[in-house]
């Protein structure tokens, strides 16, 4: 089944065809320093997708009960900002993925998120 994947893989995820498998079925390119999702890690994953969620979900939650406070409604866009960015951030650094131009993608995204959230409330 390795080697299958490996074969499927290979050329399409290493375009300078320098791809080895790893020991613990991560498909690993040298000439771009990248790796495919380590198929070990699904419940770590599946762990990290339920905690944004769950945390979408009670912004939410706290969004409906204090939808006629403003200014609470803005420290929750707040918090809800710098959750998302914090996330995205720790995400990357534990995937091996951060560089400065995905730290500079979730801030801007963020900023963006929080700057409609505000200016919606602010009216």
């Amino acid at each position: 089944k390795k080697e299958r994947y490996f074969k499927v893989y290979r050329t399409y995820f290493c375009p300078h065809n320098t791809a080895f498998l790893s020991d613990i079925f991560c498909l690993v390119c040298t000439s771009s320093r990248s790796y495919t999702l380590n198929m070990n890690k699904k419940s770590e994953h599946m762990f990290e997708s339920m905690l944004v969620i769950g945390f979408a979900i009670l912004f939410l939650i706290l969004f409906y009960i204090f939808r006629f406070d403003k200014n609470i409604l803005k420290t929750l866009s707040l918090i809800i900002t710098l959750f998302y960015v914090s996330w995205g951030i720790i995400h990357s650094a534990r995937e091996a993925r951060l560089a400065p131009s995905v730290v500079l993608e979730y801030l801007l995204f963020g900023l963006a998120g929080y700057s409609i959230l505000y200016l919606a409330l602010s009216f």
